[in-house]
């Protein structure tokens, strides 16, 4: 059996340039994704935010000094909640 009769193909024609541009522009869009910061770090990851030893990090985070997140034996962390966290400090 075929398709249903009201999909239609779209045949779409573009000269070398404009191929070679719209490639290019998919592949800067999927890097620039690639390099935003995630959201969810690792402890590894908040140390360099908060410039910490990892261990020391760890070590807060177990005390309820930074807010985190325990998933297993590992902590995690939203940079959202460290950043606020951080600005906190100084009051």
């Amino acid at each position: 059996m075929g398709e249903p009769a009201h999909k239609q193909d779209l045949v779409v024609m573009l000269n070398v340039t404009e191929l070679t541009n719209l490639v290019r522009k998919a592949v800067k869009q999927e890097l620039d994704s690639r390099s935003e910061p995630s959201n969810v770090m690792t402890t590894d990851e908040a140390g360099v935010v908060l410039k910490l030893d990892p261990k020391t990090v760890a070590k807060y985070a177990s005390a309820g000094k930074l807010p985190a997140h325990r998933l297993g034996p590992e902590w995690r962390f939203l940079r959202g909640e460290l950043l606020r966290w951080l600005e906190g400090q100084g009051r």
